[in-house]
């Protein structure tokens, strides 16, 4: 997966998940203060209120299912809850704390900050990947694209 960096403006670090498998900590764009590994490409992370890097991985071409990763600032893996499916799309972060991520199934996950599932829409269109990164509005409404040309929203 591909996606823009998350920038945490505490530590003024970035956050970049590569298709390599690995999310990246930088401090200056270029020096990693550290590395979190995985088997699949990772998404673009999202960071928690707490300090928290969240990305799920994707595996193209791949009949595996996906995790969404719970990262510590430190790099330490806090969780990791394996998806019914693959992900494609970025997580997001709610207000309320929840971890909101798409897969190519059509399932919509939520996720608790302590990495239980929430709840699950799942065949939200026939055949169809949630793959763009949600977004969420002030009322707390969700809106994500797929690729049957919808936009959808939740609330």
């Amino acid at each position: 997966m591909d996606g823009a960096p998350a920038i945490d403006p505490n530590l003024c670090w970035v956050y970049i998940g590569s298709n390599d498998g690995t999310v990246y900590a930088l401090d200056d764009g270029v020096s990693a203060i550290w590395t979190f590994k995985t088997n699949n490409g990772m998404g673009m992370p999202a960071i928690g209120p707490d300090g928290t890097i969240y990305a799920g991985t994707t595996a193209p071409n791949s009949s595996t299912n996906d995790t969404v990763y719970a990262v510590s600032p430190t790099g330490k893996k806090k969780w990791g809850f394996r998806a019914t499916d693959q992900l494609d799309s970025s997580a997001v972060i709610g207000y309320d704390g929840t971890i909101y991520i798409g897969g190519q199934g059509s399932d919509f996950i939520a996720l608790t900050q302590a990495g239980n599932m929430k709840w699950i829409i799942g065949g939200i269109s026939n055949f169809i990947t949630i793959n763009s990164t949600p977004a969420i509005g002030e009322d707390g409404t969700i809106y994500f694209g797929a690729d049957d040309g919808y936009v959808y929203a939740i609330h």
